[in-house]
């Protein structure tokens, strides 16, 4: 994808850079050019503090709670109004420090005109840096022109030509010995006339750079170009893994891709316990349903057994309490007496099978089948051969077998 550079002038002004072609307007003129692409905003660099600070902890968490207190020294306001953005380094952690009204106000603008960058950072570190050099970017000859100053990957700083003496040396004097720089790099967006055109100050903005980095024994290394920053931005490599647009400020884009892990999970899990209610809405009514089934057999099955019998409440108890009733009146003509009489006539040897027995008043209804209608008949002089009154009713031929209805009545002798 496509990055847009664009510089933060003021509510009114913008410069940009795309695909090496430069433009400068408002800020509603640049919005139709972020259309599908990434837009990387510099802002003055005045208005950052960029500060190296030693971090005990690695914690994300940590580091933020810990890093105003860290700063508190170098803030001329509240911690509470700073709006603190960081980065992970080999020997602590990098830091940029933006007044919370300060970058709301740039957001806010930046919506009105539409417009959402994926990153900010301070212009200053849109200058070329070698990790032995330091570069100086003079914007105009102006002793109260901008000079920025770019001393690291992620340090820098922004200062009036005039005040440039004062501040390089206390740069250079605060820097350790180890990292102090080998020379600087000298970019200026004028033209060569200004390197020796008198200043205010007596000199040439070029000359007065010279005779101070001299006096700091570094040799200045005048690149001769009349680039703008951009230029220099769009030709060198800008820290990578730097961006104030952190926290409450980072953009919609990017915490929709780091959310979208967690959402993806979340609507699965969603997904998993609806189904599962589902599943199991379905199967408690296919089990009430199969039992509902259930118990009708039983129902069914229980006033076949026990026709007297309308109520039902507790069929195993209610059956129990029959076959006892039963088992007490054996002896007496009861269905027990009946049974046994049945069972004596040995109704299966003489090829008779029993499909049914049904009980009522006390007379039994024996539904039979035999391969032949005689052989039903044979049936029922055995079970009057018991002594009991048997008569044979709707014998006739059902396929390949005769089948038939006993009807007794009569007590065993």
């Amino acid at each position: 994808m496509d990055t847009l550079l664009l510089r933060w002038i003021d509510d009114q002004h913008a410069d940009w850079r795309l695909a090496g072609v430069s433009g400068r307007g408002g800020l509603a003129d640049a919005a139709p050019l972020t259309r599908g692409r990434r837009v990387l905003l510099l802002v003055p660099g005045e208005t950052v503090l960029l500060a190296q600070t030693a971090m005990p902890s690695c914690k994300p968490a940590e580091i933020a709670r810990a890093l105003p207190y860290a700063l508190e020294e170098w803030l001329l306001e509240s911690p509470e109004t700073q709006h603190f953005a960081w980065q992970r380094t080999a020997t602590g952690v990098a830091a940029a420090v933006v007044a919370r009204a300060t970058i709301e106000h740039w957001l806010a603008q930046l919506g009105e005109a539409g417009i959402e960058p994926d990153r900010l950072l301070p212009d200053t570190l849109a200058l070329p840096w070698a990790a032995d050099r330091w570069s100086l970017l003079c914007e105009s000859n102006d002793p109260d022109a901008r000079v920025l100053v770019r001393s690291g990957l992620h340090d820098g700083l922004v200062c009036t030509r005039a005040n440039l003496p004062l501040v390089l040396a206390a740069l250079f004097e605060r820097t350790p010995e180890a990292a102090r720089p080998a020379g600087i790099d000298l970019w200026d967006a004028g033209d060569d006339a200004g390197e020796g055109t008198p200043s205010a100050d007596g000199a040439g903005p070029v000359r007065s750079i010279h005779a101070l980095a001299a006096g700091l024994g570094l040799p200045v290394a005048r690149q001769r170009s009349s680039a703008t920053l951009l230029d220099l931005a769009d030709a060198f490599t800008l820290p990578a893994d730097f961006n104030l647009l952190q926290g409450t400020y980072a953009p919609r884009r990017a915490q929709a891709r780091r959310s979208g892990p967690r959402r993806a999970v979340m609507i699965a899990a969603v997904l998993w316990l609806v189904s599962a209610f589902t599943y199991a809405g379905v199967h408690a009514a296919v089990l009430a349903r199969e039992s509902r089934a259930l118990q009708g057999a039983i129902d069914t099955l229980f006033r076949g057994a026990v026709p007297g019998e309308h109520r039902i409440v507790d069929a195993r108890a209610q059956l129990q309490q029959a076959l006892s009733a039963a088992e007490h009146g054996r002896g007496s003509g009861g269905p027990i007496d009946l049974l046994a009489a049945i069972a004596d006539a040995h109704l299966d040897a003489a090829g008779v099978r029993l499909q049914r027995i049904e009980y009522r008043d006390g007379k039994l209804d024996l539904t039979l089948q035999a391969d032949r209608t005689a052989t039903l008949e044979a049936a029922r002089q055995a079970l009057a051969a018991q002594g009991l009154t048997a008569e044979l009713r709707d014998a006739g031929r059902a396929g390949d077998h005769a089948q038939g209805r006993i009807h007794i009545a009569g007590a065993a002798r």
